[in-house]
C-alpha cells in the first residue's frame, strides 16, 4: 500500500509549490484554499489547489464578488 504524506502546512512551502504548479501549468496565479491554509489540517487532508488561467480571471473575479456561482458541471 502507498502512503501519501499531508500536505505542507508552513506558508513558504506552500508559496512555493502553488508557483511551481502555476510555472508547470501556465497559470496566472495558483491559490491555495481549504483546510490547509485555515490550519485545520489532519493526516488524510488533501491540498485543495485552483490554477487560474488567463481567461478565468474575470469569472473568478465575478464569483469571488458573488455575482456569479460556480458548480461542478451538473
Amino acid at each position: 500500500m502507498n502512503t501519501l504524506e499531508p500536505p505542507p502546512t508552513d506558508e513558504a512551502e506552500l508559496r512555493l509549490l502553488a508557483e511551481k504548479v502555476r510555472e508547470a501549468s501556465g497559470a496566472k496565479m495558483v491559490l491555495v484554499f481549504g483546510s490547509v491554509v485555515r490550519g485545520e489540517s489532519g493526516p488524510e487532508s488533501d491540498l485543495d489547489l485552483l490554477p487560474v488561467l488567463d481567461g478565468d480571471a474575470n469569472l473568478l473575479g465575478a464569483a469571488l464578488e458573488g455575482r456569479v456561482v460556480l458548480s461542478g458541471g451538473r
